[in-house]
Formats: C-alpha cells, sequence, structure tokens
C-alpha cells in the first residue's frame, strides 16, 4: 500500500479577516461619533444563490461594525435602464458611501456609473486604470494600496493580503492566474507589482494548460470552473490559491480537485479561504470610503 502523503499547509483566512474588521470596526466608531454611519448599497440579482449566501455573510460581518447595509435585490428580467436609474440615484445619495454590484450580474458595462469615492470594490474604470499607471514597477503592492487613494480591486487585493499574512515570498516567483475576468487580469498586475518575474493567465479552455501550470510556483484559480485543477496539474510543494466559486449540490466549491491538497506546499480552501479576507477588506474600504467623503477628499 502506498504511503499517505501529508496534505499541504492550509492558508485559513478568518485569523487574517478577524485582524482587519478589528481595526474597521474601531475606524467605523470613530466615524460614529462625528456623526457619520458608514453605508453600503449592494445591488444583486435575485434568486441567485451564490448573491443571497454572500450577502448574509456580509450582514453577519456588518453587524460586527457599526455598518449599514442596504441590500437591492433585483429581478432578473428589469430592463438595463432601470438598473442604470437606480445605480446613479443610489449612488448620488450622500448617505450611502460605498456601492458593489455583485456577480453574477446580468446587467453589463454599469460598474461605471458607481463614483470613484464610492467604489468599495475596485471596478469603476477610472480606478482600475490606476493599476496600470506608470507600470508595474512604479510601486510595489504595499506602496500601490497605501497610495492609490480608492479601493484596490477587493479579491485580488485579498489574495495579496493573504499570502503575505502567512510570510510567502513572491518576488522572483512564477505565477499562474487561471481566468482572465474581473478577478484574475486585475490580480495578474498586482502580481506583477508585488515582484514576480512571470506571470501568465490563462483561460480555463486554453489548450494544454496543465503544462503551464505545472511550471508555476504559485497557481491562482478565478476561472468559476469547479475541479478544473487536477492533481497532475500541480508542481508538488506549489502554492494553490483558489477563488473560484461555484454552487454544486447545494454546496460552494472551488475550482480546484480537493485531491490538489495532497501534493501543494500551500492552499487555500473553499469557502474559508479568501472569502472572509474579501469580505472583511470591502467593510474596510467602505469605512475608508466614508471617511474620505467625509473629510472632502480623496484622502490619501
Amino acid at each position: 500500500m502506498a504511503e499517505a502523503r501529508e496534505k499541504g499547509r492550509l492558508l485559513l483566512g478568518k485569523p487574517l479577516s478577524k485582524r482587519i474588521l478589528t481595526e474597521v470596526r474601531l475606524k467605523a466608531k470613530e466615524l460614529c461619533a462625528q456623526g457619520v454611519r458608514p453605508t453600503l448599497a449592494v445591488f444583486y440579482a435575485q434568486g441567485v444563490s451564490s448573491a443571497e449566501r454572500y450577502c448574509a455573510a456580509l450582514k453577519r460581518a456588518a453587524n460586527q461594525i457599526p455598518l449599514e447595509i442596504g441590500l437591492f435585490p433585483l429581478d432578473s428580467g428589469l430592463p438595463k435602464e432601470a438598473v442604470r436609474s437606480l445605480i446613479v440615484d443610489v449612488g448620488a445619495d450622500p448617505q450611502v458611501h460605498g456601492l458593489l454590484l455583485l456577480e453574477p450580474f446580468p446587467w453589463p458595462g454599469l460598474s461605471v456609473l458607481i463614483p470613484p469615492e464610492k467604489d468599495v470594490d475596485g471596478v469603476n474604470p477610472q480606478n482600475l486604470g490606476r493599476l496600470l499607471w506608470q507600470g508595474a514597477g512604479s510601486a510595489g503592492f504595499a506602496d500601490l494600496r497605501r497610495e492609490l487613494g480608492y479601493a484596490l480591486p477587493t479579491t485580488p487585493q485579498a489574495v495579496l493580503e493573504l499570502l503575505l499574512f502567512y510570510g510567502f515570498s513572491l518576488r522572483g516567483k512564477e505565477a499562474v492566474v487561471v481566468g482572465g475576468g474581473r478577478v484574475g487580469l486585475p490580480l495578474s498586475i498586482l502580481l506583477l507589482r508585488e515582484g514576480l518575474s512571470v506571470v501568465t493567465v490563462c483561460e480555463r479552455y486554453a489548450p494544454d494548460l496543465g503544462q503551464v501550470t505545472r511550471r508555476a510556483d504559485l497557481i491562482c484559480l478565478a476561472a468559476g470552473s469547479p475541479g478544473i485543477l487536477k492533481v497532475e496539474m500541480v508542481r508538488p510543494g506549489a502554492v494553490v490559491v483558489d477563488v473560484g466559486i461555484s454552487v454544486r449540490n447545494g454546496e460552494i466549491v472551488g475550482d480546484a480537485d480537493p485531491a490538489v491538497a495532497e501534493v501543494v506546499g500551500a492552499w487555500t480552501p473553499v469557502p474559508g479561504g479568501v472569502g472572509p479576507v474579501t469580505t472583511a477588506l470591502l467593510l474596510q474600504h467602505v469605512v475608508e470610503a466614508a471617511r474620505r467623503i467625509h473629510q472632502g477628499g480623496n484622502g490619501k
């Protein structure tokens, strides 16, 4: 009988999320003492189980902080113009400090309507463009986080924060990002800014995907395709960060086959890995946006 391998290091998000939320709670209470209650408006497609589950998790986290969340469930049959008008109206409300369009969002292209100063998920094209300003070598992740003035894309930021929290040195390493969408593409930019020597972005249907992933020191999964990363596609000792979220048989699953945990050096579970950090950072972004708006500037 073959000897069983020990599973790689488990990278749980809860310890980091607790630390972030502790800091956020203190800053939110300071704002409340000044008469400002940080408020987030969340727009999502009604009846989408993954979105409804995330809203419930967001509300639970917000209950630990003096932070208001207004939920806007939208019928997927609503005309795009009606959704557009609602986003514009809510965005103009001075009592609302952050807007979030929760994926999957059936009305594409509306992130441009989120005022940049209230874009707590970093999806407005103006804010995304700031990631490219002056090239990857001009500012590392820590400097960018400090100097940007507005929110970074939340899930990509959570990936970097989690890796750095657990002490991983990324400089000079090779990474593969599977999925070039709203998470994968900005994540690849942040990885370049952190000094990785090679960052490859692949779509899930890329030919010979396994040959590409087997070279990587770090594999980041953002394809939303359950089990796409098989054990034979991973170099032993590699780090796998899974941000792919799908619902299968009523359960949330990631992009990595569970057997991958037997060969990697470290890995993030789904759920329980990047997700809690993303939620905590999103609330942090809301509080920071409320502070900037209250101060009447970008608060760099």
